[in-house]
């Protein structure tokens, strides 16, 4: 029963937390290019039925070709440094799955596509289009 409350308790959180992400104080609003890759990774994991096996891929050279006509948003470019923090700023904080390389690695390389009930597809659905 406490497990089922807290559940519930963490799903009505992801909606204000959204809210904080997106609007809040600076100390915690995202960037809208942390937005647009956290909305991206949660797309990719919806568009593969949640099995992409190199997500970072699919973020860079194939998200023109794959998933911009149902995302319109810019592929991630790995050689612009504002990308490449962007990326960063989202594992540090741990908005995003990660797993497979060394900590030191690209955190682009990185990034997983979490399974079906992880709270980031909330998260990025809070998140405005």
């Amino acid at each position: 029963m406490a497990s089922a409350q807290a559940i519930q308790a963490t799903a009505d959180a992801v909606p204000r937390l959204a809210r904080s992400l997106e609007a809040g104080e600076p100390a915690v609003r995202l960037s809208p290019r942390e937005i647009a890759i956290l909305r991206m990774l949660a797309h990719v994991g919806a568009k593969t039925e949640f099995k992409a096996s190199m997500p970072s891929e699919d973020l860079t050279e194939f998200w023109d070709d794959l998933y911009r006509s149902t995302l319109d948003l810019q592929a991630i470019d790995p050689t612009k440094r504002a990308d490449r923090v962007a990326v960063a700023v989202l594992v540090v904080l741990g908005l995003v799955p990660t797993g497979g390389a060394d900590r030191d690695e690209d955190p682009l390389r990185r990034l997983v596509i979490p399974p079906k009930e992880d709270v980031l597809y909330l998260l990025a659905a809070g998140l405005a289009s």
